[in-house]
Protein backbone atom coordinates (compact mmCIF):
# COMPACT_ATOMS: atom_id res chain seq x y z
CA UNK A 1 0.00 0.00 0.00
CA UNK A 2 2.90 2.36 0.72
CA UNK A 3 4.23 1.89 -2.82
CA UNK A 4 0.88 3.03 -4.25
CA UNK A 5 1.78 6.64 -3.43
CA UNK A 6 5.26 6.55 -5.02
CA UNK A 7 5.30 8.55 -8.25
CA UNK A 8 9.06 8.92 -8.72
CA UNK A 9 12.07 6.71 -8.02
CA UNK A 10 15.56 8.16 -8.05
CA UNK A 11 18.06 5.34 -8.63
CA UNK A 12 21.72 6.06 -7.85
CA UNK A 13 24.22 3.36 -8.88
CA UNK A 14 27.46 3.41 -6.87
CA UNK A 15 30.59 1.33 -6.52
CA UNK A 16 32.79 2.28 -3.59
CA UNK A 17 32.28 4.97 -1.00
CA UNK A 18 32.02 8.52 -2.33
CA UNK A 19 31.91 11.79 -0.39
CA UNK A 20 29.49 13.01 -3.05
CA UNK A 21 26.86 10.51 -1.91
CA UNK A 22 26.24 12.55 1.25
CA UNK A 23 25.92 15.70 -0.87
CA UNK A 24 23.40 13.96 -3.10
CA UNK A 25 21.28 12.85 -0.13
CA UNK A 26 21.42 16.38 1.31
CA UNK A 27 20.24 17.78 -2.03
CA UNK A 28 17.41 15.27 -2.17
CA UNK A 29 16.34 16.31 1.34
CA UNK A 30 15.66 19.77 -0.13
CA UNK A 31 13.31 18.28 -2.72
CA UNK A 32 9.97 20.08 -2.81
CA UNK A 33 7.81 17.08 -3.74
CA UNK A 34 6.07 15.49 -0.76
CA UNK A 35 8.31 12.72 0.62
CA UNK A 36 5.47 10.20 0.25
CA UNK A 37 5.54 10.62 -3.55
CA UNK A 38 9.13 9.62 -4.26
CA UNK A 39 11.90 7.30 -3.13
CA UNK A 40 15.69 7.35 -3.22
CA UNK A 41 17.35 4.03 -4.06
CA UNK A 42 21.13 3.70 -3.76
CA UNK A 43 22.36 0.55 -5.53
CA UNK A 44 25.81 -0.66 -4.44
CA UNK A 45 27.11 -2.57 -7.47
CA UNK A 46 29.55 -4.94 -5.80
CA UNK A 47 31.82 -2.60 -3.83
CA UNK A 48 34.72 -4.37 -2.12
CA UNK A 49 33.86 -2.37 1.01
CA UNK A 50 30.09 -1.95 1.43
CA UNK A 51 28.77 1.55 0.88
CA UNK A 52 27.52 3.17 4.08
CA UNK A 53 25.01 5.95 4.40
CA UNK A 54 25.51 8.62 7.01
CA UNK A 55 23.06 8.33 9.91
CA UNK A 56 20.43 10.99 10.49
CA UNK A 57 19.03 11.38 6.99
CA UNK A 58 15.73 13.24 7.03
CA UNK A 59 14.42 11.14 4.15
CA UNK A 60 14.23 7.38 3.80
CA UNK A 61 17.03 6.03 1.63
CA UNK A 62 16.93 2.40 0.50
CA UNK A 63 20.37 0.84 0.14
CA UNK A 64 20.41 -2.17 -2.16
CA UNK A 65 23.54 -4.33 -2.44
CA UNK A 66 24.17 -6.61 -5.40
CA UNK A 67 26.98 -8.58 -7.02
CA UNK A 68 28.94 -6.57 -9.63
CA UNK A 69 26.98 -6.29 -12.82
CA UNK A 70 28.28 -3.15 -14.50
CA UNK A 71 31.53 -2.39 -16.37
CA UNK A 72 34.75 -2.58 -14.42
Amino acid sequence: ELMANIRWSVVVPVRGQSPDLGKLVAAMERQTLPAAEWELLVVDDGSTEPVRLAPGNRIPVKLIRQQPSGPG
